[in-house]
């Protein structure tokens, strides 16, 4: 995990990253970047995070993952972003990853996320 870690801070200072919008889901992977991120920030004062979740409402865990993602954001103080769809389960994932691009690249746009 810290060799991850380092590998994401070097990247961050690399690129002159300071204002991050990270989507999570409020799975495992998700939360474990947001946690590394967090350290790196609160050891960096230059570094802004905020979140953006997306609810498919798709299973029954779902209102479970964005209370997961909503307790995150209220406990670290961290701006958190939300959108809540349907969508059909023909190609799902395809649609699914156009709403959530389309969604991150207007928050990132408004907002000048990097």
């Amino acid at each position: 995990m810290l060799d991850l870690s380092n590998k994401i801070n070097l990247y961050i200072k690399r690129n002159k990253i300071s204002n991050i919008l990270l989507s999570i889901s409020g799975g495992v992977d998700s939360i474990v970047l947001f946690h590394i991120l967090q350290k790196i920030a609160q050891k960096q004062n230059n570094i802004q995070i905020s979140v953006y979740h997306i609810n498919y409402n798709l299973h029954k865990y779902s209102t479970d993952a964005y209370k997961l993602c909503l307790y995150y954001a209220n406990k670290y103080n961290i701006i958190m972003y939300e959108d809540s769809v349907s969508i059909p389960s023909n190609n799902f994932e395809c649609n699914a990853r156009e709403i959530r691009y389309k969604n991150l690249r207007k928050i990132s746009k408004n907002y000048s996320f990097d």
